[in-house]
């Protein structure tokens, strides 16, 4: 018998879907992709996207789809498989997903990498992702997004750029090759990806900001890694703004590091949390304006000879630096280089800040302007043979505020050294090193030149620190008292006899002459007294003592309410239940039980008897609470002639540890409720 085989086409059709597939899509012929049909996809995502409609999506299976054109079309919607790559590349001056055409809502989701490769000249209009429109609300979630120059150095392009709108990424990575990893000016953006980087030499920041005055915007970044390969020209973070902006920019990462700096600062609103800041050449640096909160837990790098490893040099602003350890590893002048002007507000602190390289300072400070304080920091100077201070003022006469800083200096070396006069306001400080020519203190600073305070008292220097020494103009041990040395015992003959108008004299006179008080004058001193609203435990209370032939005596405020506490305990019950537990299978209410838990403790069934008025008077009114406390279910029956009202005429507990509450409404009538069955 002869067999044939017939290819018969049964359409699948789907709602408001589109599919691309680089194996068995078709962009022409009688197989062309057709919309809401998943047996016909689309080849290329360019056709599918010409065929969308508002309310689409286009869903993209594996393979590498190079495109010519901006994917981005106000309501339409992708999905990329895992093993999707979507490159824009060649000679083409576009970005892959942007809303430059005007005000865009659409998604994408899924597992594609999204590459711009262009070669087109003009890099300002090449990103990848771009967001430029005030009503634009997009979201992101893939792989990665890359932005990858190959042919040239630094770029002003950006693997994403957000001017306006809302925008929303969720990626594994964000890269920037010869570009900017992500560029904020504007609009609300929410980014979390673990890996944010300026990969490759030439590379541009891999987090960069440009807030105008006129931007108000928000922009929350969430990242474990913000990585800056580029060693010549560029930061791993720089932030940037006009310091009257109402943008405000929050960045929490992990690690952020740049071969030649980790972060520049210089203008905007900026909220930074790290766990760790390094740069080869300057970890940080605070430059111009604005508005700065920055707390990381560790910083280091310097490695390529640095002047300092941290800079902090602002003209206005406030800026607000919260560091936990930091050291160095070649820095050439100082560790920490901090300096105020004009109208600006400089509060760091350092924490453990070591010095590492030799005849270097261990923190700079200098005002000229402004305020500067430093606080919560301690520096170790301590490399053999070196002649740098832990602190050193390198300019302005702007006096400099200093809290909870602590300078370890080495031995024959200066705590605190200057170029000119200089005045430290010092509360809970202290150096073990002397203040140099020129520096002096106000406040608390506390010279340890390493003396026992041991019989010694705190002493003031004349530079206005203070150290312990030993008590001068008279104090010391006594030798003798009127000759006698040894156990002293002196009587009349030693001291003289009590000449007349002596003060026993006097105090006697006294007493002859005043009058004994009254209940008249005791009263009136009681009534002219000032009032006092709450008393206190120590105040005391005047009273007769009738026990002790009625003299006068006090009793503090403390013992009243002692007292009155124990007397009231006898009147009054205690608030706290007092718990009954039955372990039979049967049981009856009983008197004590008013006010107070009942609980059945049985692994069988058990009952509760309500008894009569006459059996047990409880009061009308009194509950009683009974909990199932063993696995037997529990139950109530009332005694003959008494009445149980429940809703459903239940009368058990529905659950192990459930509870009910039984109330006397009446001389024989009762109420139950809570978590109670038939």
């Amino acid at each position: 018998m002869a067999t044939f085989d017939i290819d018969i086409e049964v359409p699948i059709p789907t709602g408001q879907m589109l599919y691309v597939d680089q194996t068995y899509g078709s962009d022409s012929g009688p197989t062309i992709g057709l919309r809401n049909r998943f047996d016909r996809p689309f080849l290329t995502p360019e056709a599918a996207w010409a065929a969308a409609m508002a309310g689409d999506l286009i869903h993209v299976g594996p393979g590498d789809y190079a495109v010519e054109e901006n994917l981005a079309k106000n309501g339409v919607h992708w999905y990329f498989e895992q093993g999707s790559e979507i490159v824009l590349d060649g000679a083409v001056q576009d970005q892959l997903f942007s809303d430059e055409s005007g005000a865009m809502t659409f998604s994408v989701g899924g597992y594609g990498t999204l590459i711009n490769r262009s070669t087109a000249t003009d890099n300002d209009l090449i990103d990848t992702v771009r967001i430029t429109n005030a009503s634009s609300n997009v979201t992101i979630i893939c792989s990665a997004i890359i932005n990858e120059r190959t042919s040239e150095t630094f770029s002003t392009r950006s693997a994403v750029r957000q001017t306006a709108g809302t925008l929303r990424i969720t990626c594994d990575r964000i890269v920037g090759i010869k570009a900017i990893g992500l560029w904020w000016d504007d609009g609300d953006g929410y980014i979390e990806c673990p890996y944010i980087a300026g990969e490759q030499a030439g590379s541009g920041p891999a987090i960069y900001t440009t807030a105008t005055e006129t931007a108000t915007g928000k922009w929350w970044i969430n990242t474990s890694n913000v990585i800056c390969e580029d060693v010549d020209n560029n930061e791993a973070i720089q932030l940037n703004g006009h310091a009257d902006t109402e943008a405000r920019v929050w960045i929490n990462a992990e690690e952020v590091r740049g071969e030649l700096i980790g972060i520049t600062l210089s203008g905007g609103w900026n909220y930074l949390n790290f766990m760790k800041i390094s740069g080869g050449f300057k970890a940080l640096q605070i430059t111009g304006g604005g508005h700065n909160w920055l707390d990381c837990q560790k910083i280091n790098g310097g490695e390529l000879g640095p002047d300092f490893l941290i800079s902090v040099n602002p003209s206005s602003g406030e800026h607000y630096v919260k560091l936990h350890n930091c050291s160095e590893a070649g820095a050439t002048s100082a560790i920490a280089n901090l300096n105020s002007s004009a109208a600006a507000v400089v509060d760091v602190s350092l924490g453990d800040t070591r010095v590492t390289s030799a005849n270097i300072t261990g923190v700079q400070i200098g005002s000229t302007g402004g305020s500067l304080r430093l606080q919560n920091t301690n520096i170790y100077n301590t490399v053999a043979g070196t002649t740098g201070s832990p602190l050193a003022f390198i300019g302005g006469t702007e006096p400099i505020d200093i809290n909870n800083v602590n300078v370890y200096a080495l031995s024959g070396n200066d705590g605190v050294i200057s170029n000119t006069t200089s005045v430290l306001r010092s509360t809970a400080s202290k150096t073990d090193g002397p203040l140099g020519t020129g520096v002096t203190a106000e406040g608390d600073l506390f010279y340890d030149d390493g003396t026992d305070p041991s019989g010694k008292v705190a002493t003031g220097n004349a530079n206005g620190s203070w150290s312990w020494a030993a008590p001068t103009g008279g104090g010391g041990a006594v030798d003798s008292v009127n000759g006698q040395t040894g156990t002293v015992s002196l009587d009349a003959a030693d001291v003289g006899a009590d000449p007349a108008g002596s003060a026993a004299a006097a105090q006697a006179a006294a007493i002859a002459a005043s009058p004994a008080e009254t209940v008249t004058t005791i009263g009136a001193l009681i009534n002219g007294a000032t009032a006092k609203t709450t008393p206190v435990d120590a105040d005391m209370i005047g009273l007769m003592d009738s026990a002790a032939s009625n003299v006068l005596k006090k009793l503090s405020w403390a013992n009243i309410k002692a007292t009155l506490k124990t007397y009231f305990d006898t009147l009054y019950s205690p608030t706290a239940l007092t718990i009954r537990t039955y372990a039979g299978t049967t049981d009856a209410l009983v008197i004590g039980d008013a006010g107070n838990m009942v609980r059945g403790n049985n692994a069988a069934g058990n009952v509760i008897t309500v008894p009569l008025n006459a059996t047990v008077a409880f009061p009308v009114g009194s509950q009683v609470l009974v909990s199932q406390y063993g696995a037997g279910q529990t139950s109530f029956t009332p005694e003959g002639g008494v009445t149980i009202n429940s809703g459903g005429a239940a009368l058990k507990i529905a659950i192990r540890y459930g509870c009910a509450v039984l109330t006397k409404t009446g001389t024989n009538e009762w109420n139950l409720e809570g978590n109670i069955a038939i």
